[in-house]
C-alpha cells in the first residue's frame, strides 16, 4: 500500500478497508512502505484479520522497485506463507511463489509516448516488466471494460483471467449541507465567484491546456461571473498558458487539496469539466456526480461507462466543443438540475462494498483451483 489522496491510492485504501470489514475468514498481510505514515494505518492495524508488514525501498523508480521485488518480496511472501498476492498498483512482481492478482487501471503508458530521452528507456523497461507480470498473473482485475479491451488488444492477455470490477465512490464525496464549512473552503482557496471545476493531474492526456483555452473563448461577461478552479499539481506551463491567454486573474490553481476540501469544491462548483482524452475509469467524474455537480466530459469509452446519460459528452480534443457545452449548460438551469439528479442516481451504482465483494470472489476462484 502506498498512500495517496488520488487515483490508485484512493482505490487501494477503499478496497482494503471494505475487504477487511467484509471478510473475517481470511487473514490479510498489508505490505506498506516502512517509515511512510498514512491516516488509516492505526485503524487497519486494529483489525483482527490484518497484519502490517513494513517494506524498505530506497526509492520509487524502476530499479529500486526491481531490487525490492527480487531481493525482498519473494522472501516476505515465503515467510508469511501467502496463498495470494494482490498488487493494487503498477509496482508488480513475478518473483513471489504465490498466485498473483494484478489490478490494471489503464494502459496509457503503452498507448502514448509520455517520456523522452533517458526517462523513455526507464519507462520502456517499466512497461515491459509490467506486461510480463500481467501475463503471468493468475487473475487480472480491470477497472473498466475499456481497460479490459486494451489488455486484450495491446498486451494480448487472454480474456479468461480478466475480471472487470468497477471502483466505488468514496463516501466522503456527497451532498454537503454545512454552509459554513463550504464558506471556509471558499475563503481558504481565495475563490471569489461562482466557478467551473477541474480535478486531477496535469498529465498530457488530461488536456488541462484545452480546458484553459476553452475557458478563454467564453464571453468576457461569463469569465467575470465564473472563475475556473483547478486542483492538483500546478505546472509552470499551465500558469504561463493562462497568462498568455489573459485569463490568469480568473483561473485559480489550488494545488493539492485534501479529500474533504475536494468534496466541498465539487459541491460549490457550478459545472465540473473533465477533458481527458485517455482514461482507465474516470474517478473524478464519479466523485463530481456523487456531489450532485453537473459534468461535461470527453466522449471516450471509460468515461461513458462511468457517466452514462448523466454526463454531457464532447468530442475528445474539441476546444470549441467544450466552450459551447459550458455556455449551453450555463444557459439552461433546468438541464443542470436534471443532470445533477441523474448524476446522483448513477453514482449510487458504484459501491466499494460491491467492489470488495467482487474482488473477494476473484480470490476465492483462485483458491478453489489450488485445493
Amino acid at each position: 500500500m502506498r498512500y495517496s489522496n488520488r487515483g490508485i491510492g484512493t482505490c487501494t485504501r477503499n478496497l482494503v478497508t471494505n475487504l477487511l470489514e467484509m471478510d473475517e475468514q481470511n487473514e490479510y498481510f498489508l505490505l506498506t512502505l516502512r517509515g511512510v505514515p498514512f491516516p488509516e494505518k492505526a485503524e487497519l492495524e486494529g483489525r483482527p484479520n490484518a497484519r502490517m508488514v513494513g517494506v524498505f525501498t530506497p526509492g520509487t523508480n524502476f530499479y529500486s522497485v526491481w531490487a525490492v521485488d527480487r531481493l525482498l518480496l519473494s522472501s516476505i511472501v515465503r515467510r508469511i506463507n501467502a496463498d495470494i498476492v494482490h498488487f493494487p498498483s503498477y509496482e508488480v512482481s513475478d518473483a513471489c511463489l504465490a498466485k498473483t492478482v494484478i489490478t490494471v487501471y489503464d494502459l496509457i503508458g503503452f498507448k502514448q509516448n509520455l517520456h523522452r530521452g533517458i526517462s523513455a528507456l526507464v519507462a520502456r523497461n517499466q512497461l515491459a516488466h509490467f506486461a510480463h507480470c500481467v501475463k503471468r498473473a493468475a487473475k487480472v482485475v480491470a477497472i473498466s471494460n475499456g481497460t479490459r479491451d486494451d489488455l486484450i488488444n495491446i498486451l494480448a492477455v487472454p480474456r479468461d483471467p480478466i475480471s472487470v470490477t468497477y471502483p466505488g465512490v468514496d463516501p466522503i464525496f456527497r451532498i454537503i449541507n454545512d454552509r459554513e464549512r463550504l464558506r471556509r473552503v471558499r475563503r481558504k482557496l481565495g475563490i471569489r465567484h461562482k466557478y467551473f471545476l477541474y480535478s486531477g493531474s496535469c498529465a498530457r492526456n488530461k488536456r488541462v491546456d484545452l480546458l484553459i483555452r476553452a475557458y478563454a473563448t467564453l464571453h468576457n461577461s461569463t469569465r467575470e461571473e465564473y472563475q475556473l478552479v483547478m486542483t492538483g499539481f500546478v505546472s509552470r506551463e499551465l500558469q504561463a498558458l493562462a497568462a498568455d491567454l489573459d485569463v490568469a486573474d480568473h483561473v485559480i490553481f489550488t494545488g493539492i487539496v485534501s479529500r474533504s476540501e475536494l468534496s466541498a469544491l465539487y459541491n460549490l462548483a457550478t459545472i465540473f469539466v473533465f477533458p481527458s482524452t485517455s482514461e482507465g475509469f474516470g474517478l473524478p467524474v464519479l466523485e463530481a456526480m456523487a456531489c450532485g455537480t453537473p459534468v461535461i466530459a470527453s466522449d471516450i469509452g471509460p468515461l461513458v461507462e462511468v457517466g452514462g446519460d448523466a454526463v454531457l459528452f464532447v468530442e475528445p480534443g474539441d476546444e470549441m466543443g467544450f466552450s459551447k457545452a459550458l455556455a449551453a449548460l450555463l444557459s439552461d438551469p433546468d438541464l443542470r438540475r436534471r443532470m445533477s439528479q441523474k448524476g446522483l442516481c448513477r453514482a449510487k451504482r458504484f459501491s466499494w462494498k460491491e467492489t470488495a465483494s467482487q474482488t473477494l470472489k476473484v480470490y476465492e476462484s483462485i483458491l478453489e483451483h489450488c485445493v
